[in-house]
Parts: structure tokens; C-alpha cells; sequence
């Protein structure tokens, strides 16, 4: 298992989720401030034992997560949690030529391959029109705002704000709005633009 280092501030902030009670594996590093904080917060700081079970366990989920994870994703240590506030995102101009300057289209990725993620996202904003695109990978899209049509052949898919659409790898599609779309996609795998 993997050692965790933990601080006087993830102590406040387990503290902050309502947590009375942190395990700690064998390997855990806790430093000096944090098991002051944890006692002046009355958190209890429980190291476990040893537990050769537990091992086999891991390692059985660390074998399958490496068949699932993409071979192209840079490990990454400690918590892979992350956290994308709205005002953080800043929409850049779409990285790809689809000759529409008219519809805006702008776009940023939030989670990508860097993150140690097998899956991406990231959010994309256009204007009125349509413009042709082949997935080679698979996408989920959740339209926050604005109305998002997806033409495959002779079928129409339109989704409104809080509409999901799956679109499965290997899809040729339009990207269409009669007025404006603004929404989230996820992407598997994490490194779209690569496929």
C-alpha cells in the first residue's frame, strides 16, 4: 500500500467532512503538528495492524485497476482527488480546425491522463451551428446549458440543460445547436485527442 503523509491540515479538513476517527495504515506518516491538531480536535489517530488478507486484496484491485488504467498515464502518488471550481475554467478556443469561426467554439479539458485518470473531462461551449466530428473514443456529454443536437446519420439526439448523451467510440456525428450549448464531456480514454 501506498504511504500517506498526513498534515495538520488534513486533519482540520477531515475535521471539516464531520470525521471522528482517522486509520492509519502501518506505513502512514503523521506529522508532529497533525496529531496535535487531532487531539485538540478530538480525532482519533487508529493505526491498523498488519493484515496479510488485506495485502492480498490490494494487490488483486492494484492488478485489475493496471489491466483498466491507460498504459500512457503517468503514476501518481498520494490522493488523486481534484477539485475543479466553475471560476477556475477558462474555455480556450477548440484546439482542432472545423472551419465554423461563426459558432465560438471554445473548450478546455479539467481531468486528463495527467491527473493518473483512465477517464477525461472538461467543458465545451459553442453558438448556433453544426460541425462534423468522428469519435475515437467514447463520450459522455451532460448539457448544462442551452439545447446540444448529436446527428448520427438520419437520427437526432437533442438534449436540454441536465440531459445526458452517450456517444460509444468510433461514432461519426454532428455537433449541432440552434441557439447556444454549453456543456460537460467525459471521455474515456482520458487522452481523447490522442485516439
Amino acid at each position: 500500500m501506498t504511504k500517506r503523509l498526513f498534515t495538520a491540515a488534513d486533519i482540520r479538513v477531515w475535521k471539516e467532512c464531520g470525521e471522528t476517527k482517522i486509520e492509519l495504515a502501518p506505513d502512514d506518516i503523521v506529522t508532529a503538528e497533525a496529531e496535535d491538531v487531532a487531539k485538540a480536535l478530538n480525532v482519533a489517530l487508529v493505526r491498523t495492524m498488519h493484515d496479510p488478507l488485506a495485502d492480498q486484496v490490494r494487490a488483486v484491485v492494484k492488478e485489475m485497476q493496471s489491466r483498466t488504467r491507460d498504459p500512457r498515464a503517468p503514476a501518481v502518488r498520494g490522493t488523486r482527488v481534484k477539485l475543479i471550481r466553475k471560476q477556475q475554467v477558462e474555455l480556450a478556443p477548440f484546439p482542432f480546425e472545423v472551419k465554423r469561426p461563426d459558432m465560438h467554439i471554445r473548450t478546455t479539458d479539467v481531468v486528463t491522463d495527467r491527473d493518473g485518470s483512465p477517464m477525461g473531462a472538461g467543458f465545451m461551449r459553442f453558438e448556433q451551428g453544426s460541425f462534423p466530428w468522428t469519435l475515437n473514443y467514447d463520450e459522455v456529454e451532460y448539457v448544462i446549458d442551452g439545447e446540444l443536437e448529436i446527428r448520427v446519420g438520419d437520427e437526432s439526439f437533442i438534449g436540454h440543460a441536465g440531459d445526458v448523451i452517450f456517444i460509444p467510440r468510433g461514432t461519426s456525428i454532428l455537433f449541432c445547436t440552434r441557439t447556444f450549448v454549453h456543456f460537460l464531456y467525459v471521455t474515456f480514454p482520458a487522452n481523447w485527442t490522442a485516439q
